[in-house]
């Protein structure tokens, strides 16, 4: 196994990590923003 073959594997699985990370945080967005509007509606009906 050369050095090219690991650095390009390497690179793969921080790619793989950060798509990761985004689609978590685009999930945690989406139920906040969720959560806001249910609010919102609720808060809205006290008045």
């Amino acid at each position: 196994m050369n050095t090219l073959d690991f650095a390009t594997r390497d690179q793969f699985s921080d790619v793989k990590n950060l798509i990761f990370a985004v689609n978590y945080l685009e999930a945690l967005i989406f139920r906040l923003w969720k959560d806001i509007k249910n609010a919102c509606k609720v808060f809205a009906s006290f008045f």
